[in-house]
């Protein structure tokens, strides 16, 4: 699939285009102003927006055992004790699918990146940090729209999805990289694409 059909008309990738042209031009990054998070001194905001947000976690295998106690006939109580070994055998099964680590509980989140860290709401609301500094793993996918991190010990791995997922990938890598992020070539599609003038000229 050509990057004209995935990207053509979508103000997000032309917004994550135009910074990424913008920044390989040398021209200095911008800062944006954000309410409610307070920076660091000296920290600058690159983007404030929203995606799909998801951790990597595993189960810890545990479930509730059903146990009912019934007099009746002998033909009820085993039809019963038959049932109960049936609902006892799927919850056993979806406690061993559980111990399997996977992608959980997504949500619309709200996304925040400075020069050092990315902040992102987690399940009650509030921002959860997550310092550049203390990513061991990074894995934009541009064209799917994803991009994801690990922190080593320190946290679960954080999966962040949708159209705003190449410019917050690409904001995170100039934190985390430097002016070193156009030797990924994982950020070739976003300087593939016709150039706009610069960065300033759309809106997150």
């Amino acid at each position: 699939m050509s990057i004209d059909l995935v990207t053509g008309g979508d103000p997000s990738w032309s917004y994550a285009h135009a910074c990424a042209t913008a920044l390989y031009r040398g021209e200095p990054a911008p800062s944006v102003n954000v309410y409610g998070p307070v920076l660091e001194d000296g920290e600058a905001a690159r983007v404030c927006t929203t995606a799909m947000s998801s951790r990597l976690n595993a189960g810890d295998g545990s479930y509730q055992r059903s146990s009912t106690f019934l007099l009746g006939s002998p033909a009820v109580m085993v039809g019963v004790l038959a049932a109960q070994g049936f609902m006892n055998h799927r919850r056993r099964k979806q406690a061993e699918r559980d111990i399997v680590a996977q992608w959980r509980d997504p949500r619309q989140a709200t996304v925040v990146v400075t020069d050092e860290r990315l902040m992102c709401s987690g399940p009650d609301g509030t921002l959860l940090d997550f310092w550049f500094e203390h990513v061991t793993e990074f894995y934009p996918d541009l064209l799917a729209r994803s991009v994801t991190f690990a922190f080593g010990d320190r946290c679960s791995p954080l999966r962040l999805d949708g159209p705003a997922a190449p410019a917050i990938a690409l904001w995170c890598a100039h934190a985390i990289y430097g002016p070193a992020w156009v030797n990924d070539g994982r950020f070739a599609p976003l300087l593939a694409v016709p150039p706009s003038s610069s960065m300033q000229a759309l809106a997150p």
